[in-house]
């Protein structure tokens, strides 16, 4: 899996099941931009580790077979009945950036209890991209795009926007926002 948050669930657990000898990789936190911030933490079998819906992380196997059981937890019934996330609003409000940009992907996509709305998903990514969170310039950047190209009148400055974010992201070692901007430029879009 590639580098993402577990934005679902207000905590995961990870069950090691492989002894880590057996394979070459596994889980890692990331905790930069950047995949050179890549760490690997040892889970043996019967090992679990417990991190908050707010690490980043991925899993990366280049050899052998890892097995792991993997549980995500929400923080009460009603989260889980009502498949929501409550758990970002407050940090949000306060300007914790990752918080905002979770907040931004859930109106974006109209997922876990939020109505799909993309001007609100933008307002939101603006705030956290403008704090220098390399996600939510990747994912502003995209919508941008995506907004010049249903648009008329502003297309040009949507592009220069989409341009602008992108190249915000990619600048901070995003691997995601570095292939965007490569698009950006393959394609022309906000770019002279």
């Amino acid at each position: 899996h590639s580098v993402h948050f577990d934005g679902h669930a207000f905590v995961t657990a990870v069950l090691g099941l492989s002894d880590p000898n057996t394979f070459q990789g596994g889980l890692y936190l990331q905790p930069g931009s950047s995949i050179q911030s890549w760490v690997f933490p040892q889970i043996e079998p019967g090992d679990l580790l417990v991190h908050s819906f707010d690490l980043q992380h991925g899993v990366h196997i280049w050899g052998g077979v890892r097995y792991s059981l993997i549980f995500w937890i929400k923080d009460s019934p009603s989260s889980v009945a009502m498949c929501t996330s409550p758990w970002y609003e407050n940090p949000a409000a306060a300007g914790d950036t990752d918080a905002t940009h979770h907040l931004a992907e859930n109106f974006e996509h109209g997922e876990f209890g939020q109505r799909q709305d993309v001007d609100e998903a933008m307002r939101l990514y603006e705030r956290s991209a403008s704090a220098g969170h390399s996600f939510s310039q990747n994912n502003l950047g995209l919508l941008c795009k995506r907004k010049a190209q249903k648009s008329g009148a502003d297309k040009d400055e949507l592009l220069q926007q989409s341009y602008q974010w992108l190249r915000a992201s990619a600048e901070s070692g995003l691997s995601l926002g570095q292939l965007n901007l490569a698009l950006a430029y393959w394609e022309g879009a906000g770019v002279k």
